[in-house]
């Protein structure tokens, strides 16, 4: 989405302030109860039920505010997807496409439905226009190659895999769908070329050795094809474990439907952004949290909106939801932290910054912010340089040493502290901050 997309002149208050009073209504519809959930449903299906229904209301609502972008018609188009509703999705896609016909994007997705639904040759016409706009969009010849195979036709399968790899390189999936082709047509020297190509560029590609096993069988290369067909059973193992760490973290649907619903508020707030109007989505957010989500996911994004509009308590407070629902986010503790430091609780944000080494003592940020919090605060100087000094020693950036420059300097040491600044005017030349006080200090030591 770019703001070109969009039309400001299309806007006005009054469809931002409607948007608003249609988020603060949410929190009622919700306790209403009123449409979608089966009379047997469980509380959390009817919660799910309720989120999806009310995401397809809001993002309608989003359509009707901006008549003249074809955004919240994706957005649509996303979120009945969500729901199974191919043939609404495709309907408010088309309508997008008429809108922008440059939305490459929305070809994409429009092709993707129709592999899933078996029409080979439209996903084909479609990764055509999405070419003719965006010759190099990722990934769309390889899929255009497999739907040329899907329908037997192998030749322009090749031809389209060979364009791939002069445009780009190739990459391994370019190779290993070659490799698949001159398999099929029992070319198997080439099949070999190639499937060793795609191994050779991913080493884990699971199926490329296993079609490396496959056609050095063929060949009579039976020690090959052993190491292969080893290799592949390797392979497979690993990724039966990693689908098992993968499914024990999966969210729940509940928590895929706020997600979903932060997404679509956090694009609202993009589109007010875009065309200068008030944004509205943290308010949106806060109504639809009467159901009280505690999925991280949704409380970030929530929280960063806040952030965002300068709304820091309620942007801390959700903040510190995160970090208590998951203690060993990293990222959550430096938020916190952070929105401290700009409230002036700086006993929090001491607090949370020394929770974020103790989480990771190899990582340079914790030393360096709870540095910054005692510099500024003039407290705890020697404890300032030392922390400083290690965040040099674990990142040795511009920044660290800038830092360790500052804290040399209120600890006394003259002669560190240019010398720190020298070392960030020379990492990072183009940063007036940098040399302004590399030449300051220089002139007071000098002038000594």
């Amino acid at each position: 989405m770019t703001a070109k997309s969009i039309s400001a002149k299309s806007l006005c208050a009054a469809r931002a302030a409607h948007l608003l009073a249609v988020a603060v209504g949410l929190g009622l519809a919700f306790c209403a109860g009123a449409f979608g959930a089966e009379p047997n449903a469980t509380a959390e299906e009817t919660r799910l039920a309720l989120l999806l229904d009310e995401e397809v209301r809001l993002a309608e609502q989003l359509a009707k505010a901006f008549p003249q972008s074809e955004e919240p018609l994706v957005i649509l188009s996303r979120v009945y997807v969500r729901r199974g509703d191919t043939d609404k999705a495709i309907e408010y896609w088309e309508k997008a496409v008429q809108m922008n016909p440059r939305r490459v994007d929305v070809y994409d997705q429009m092709a993707k439905v129709a592999v899933q639904m078996d029409e080979y040759e439209k996903a084909i016409e479609l990764w055509s226009r999405v070419l003719q706009v965006d010759p190099n969009w990722q990934g769309t010849r390889n899929q255009m190659a497999d739907a040329y195979m899907n329908l037997g036709q192998y030749e322009r399968a090749i031809e389209t895999l060979r364009e791939e790899i002069e445009r780009s390189g190739g990459d391994a999936e370019s190779h290993f769908r070659l490799g698949q082709v001159c398999q099929h047509q029992q070319k198997y020297e080439e099949a070999k070329a190639h499937y060793e190509r795609a191994v050779g560029l991913q080493s884990d590609h699971r199926d490329a050795c296993y079609g490396l096993y496959m056609v050095c069988a063929r060949l009579r290369l039976t020690e090959e094809a052993k190491r292969y067909l080893t290799r592949f059973q390797e392979l497979k193992e690993e990724d039966k474990d990693a689908l098992k760490r993968y499914d024990e973290t999966l969210p729940s649907d509940l928590d895929c439907a706020y997600q979903s619903l932060a997404k679509l508020c956090f694009d609202t707030h993009m589109l007010h952004v875009y065309t200068g109007q008030t944004p509205v989505t943290a308010d949106v957010l806060r109504a639809v949290g009467a159901l009280g989500s505690d999925s991280p996911v949704y409380l970030k994004r929530l929280a960063e909106l806040y952030a965002s509009i300068q709304r820091v308590p309620e942007a801390l407070t959700l903040y510190r939801r995160v970090a208590q629902l998951d203690p060993n986010d990293r990222q959550g503790q430096l938020n916190v932290g952070l929105l401290s430091v700009q409230m002036g609780l700086l006993g929090d944000a001491q607090k949370a910054f020394q929770r974020l080494i103790a989480l990771d003592p190899n990582e340079y940020v914790g030393y360096q912010e709870l540095a910054r919090l005692y510099l500024r605060a003039k407290m705890n100087l020697p404890e300032a340089r030392r922390l400083a000094q290690k965040a040099v020693d674990l990142e040795g950036s511009a920044s660290a040493y800038y830092d360790l420059g500052l804290a040399c300097y209120a600890n006394g040491d003259a002669t560190g502290g240019l010398a720190a600044l020298k070392r960030a005017a020379e990492l990072e030349p183009e940063n007036s901050t940098y040399i302004d006080a590399y030449q300051l200090f220089q002139k007071r030591s000098r002038a000594q």
